[in-house]
């Protein structure tokens, strides 16, 4: 079977996408003491499920985040998706035994069990399975 340029580029972005967020978390977290990030078991999967956003927008209007002399400022930012379609098959993502933790900050967080499932497509189910387990949860696996 063979996988369409279009899927590729798509799967590109998404890459993209983790990484940013991976970078921004990085910088939200860095002055956070006993910030714990962790994802065990954690499997990503996609193929032949639908994710569609249609005339859907997204905007921060001068909003702020601190944490601990870091920053973060969204000043009129816009982010829109128009008529854009977005498709897999056996789509799963599941996260066992995560924790995501912040104990300097006073709120903790613990996530347990997230799961569902689609059917079909499992050469990017198994693509995107080895990605989490071998790059995406050792990038985030870390006491900052």
């Amino acid at each position: 079977m063979q996988v369409p340029p279009l899927f590729l580029l798509v799967l590109q972005v998404v890459l993209q996408v983790f990484h940013l967020f991976r970078v921004v978390f990085q910088q939200l977290f860095q002055q956070v003491v006993h910030t714990r990030i962790s994802f065990r078991h954690t499997r990503i999967s996609f193929s032949h499920a639908r994710i569609s956003f249609r005339y859907t927008r997204i905007s921060f209007s001068y909003t702020r985040l601190s944490f601990n002399h870091t920053r973060l400022s969204f000043s009129h930012t816009r982010l829109s998706f128009s008529h854009t379609r977005l498709s897999f098959s056996h789509t799963r993502i599941s996260f066992s035994h995560t924790r995501i933790s912040f104990n300097c900050t006073g709120i903790p967080f613990f996530y347990a069990l997230t799961s569902f499932t689609y059917s079909r497509l499992p050469l990017v189910a198994d693509f995107l399975q080895l990605l989490s387990e071998s790059y995406i949860i050792h990038l985030l696996h870390s006491d900052v």
